[in-house]
């Protein structure tokens, strides 16, 4: 009685396989995801950086002008990398969800 019972909880071997197979599919997109979301962090760090550069009120003198100006540049730079990041993220976390099944 032990035995069916037990059998009729735990999936096929045909069922596991399935499954195995599903996550080694999936493990590339997986993968893309952590990459992606180190680059969001360090975009995310680089942007704190240039915030608390550019709030150092000695940036805004004359004679700063052109380290302000590189900075400019630089927070729309990186606020352009941190936005295309995003749109891999989601494309990424989209096509994982549509390939994801149960563990």
């Amino acid at each position: 009685l032990g035995l069916k019972a037990e059998q009729k909880t735990r999936p096929s071997k045909s069922t596991r396989q399935e499954r195995a197979k599903q996550r080694v599919k999936i493990k590339p997109l997986r993968d893309s995801l952590d990459r992606i979301e180190k680059e969001i962090d360090k975009a995310t760090k680089v942007q704190q950086q240039l915030d608390q550069q550019l709030a150092d009120p000695d940036i805004y003198n004359e004679a700063n002008r052109s380290q302000l100006r590189e900075l400019l540049f630089d927070q729309a730079r990186n606020a352009q990398l941190h936005q295309e990041l995003e749109g891999r993220w989601l494309e990424a976390s989209e096509l994982l969800e549509q390939a994801d099944v149960p563990a």
